[in-house]
């Protein structure tokens, strides 16, 4: 059970890698870390089905964000 959570949580850090980045470059960091976060929680939930989509979205509510 350990080992499904502790992958789950990498799969949810790496995908959340993605919306950090580019949010971090767009100049949204609230929405850049609450999307790296809102990746990391649902990677352990449902693992890669669910972190993956979350990563996209955060990724469309970046980049239609507009500026502070």
């Amino acid at each position: 059970m350990e080992a499904v959570l502790i992958t789950g949580l990498w799969v949810g850090i790496l995908s959340g890698l993605l919306p950090l980045i580019y949010g971090l470059i767009k100049d949204q960091p609230k929405l850049a870390i609450g999307g790296f976060f809102a990746c990391a929680a649902s990677g352990v939930v449902l693992g890669a089905l669910l972190a993956f989509p979350m990563s996209g979205l955060f990724f469309y509510y970046i980049k239609k964000a507009k500026g502070k």
